[in-house]
């Protein structure tokens, strides 16, 4: 996944509201946590805005695609690990998928 700049400060002013960006819900040990919103969706992985709860790098995290983010040929539903917690967001990177 490509390396995004993380903007630091207030929001961007030129955003009217922040619900122009697509949700994910987060799923840990099989209970839902919340809606997060997406920052970049990749082949490899995905980074999404902090919620209410962060998770340490290593967490595993199922990601449920309510907005049809996935393409058609992708489960709406995906397990990711967190390989990154910054000001910027989770980094998540997709785990291989067992067929």
């Amino acid at each position: 996944m490509a390396e995004l700049q993380c903007k630091s400060g207030r929001a961007d002013p030129n955003r009217a509201y922040m619900g122009e960006r697509p949700i994910v819900a987060i799923r840990y040990g099989g209970r839902r946590i919340g809606l997060y919103r997406v920052e970049q969706v990749g082949d490899s992985g995905m980074r999404l805005n902090h919620g209410g709860i962060s998770f340490p790098v290593g967490t595993r995290l199922d990601v449920e695609d309510i907005q049809h983010l996935f393409p058609l040929a992708i489960s709406p539903h995906r397990t990711a690990t967190v390989i990154g917690n910054t000001p910027c967001g989770l980094d998540l990177a997709w785990q291989p998928v067992q067929g």
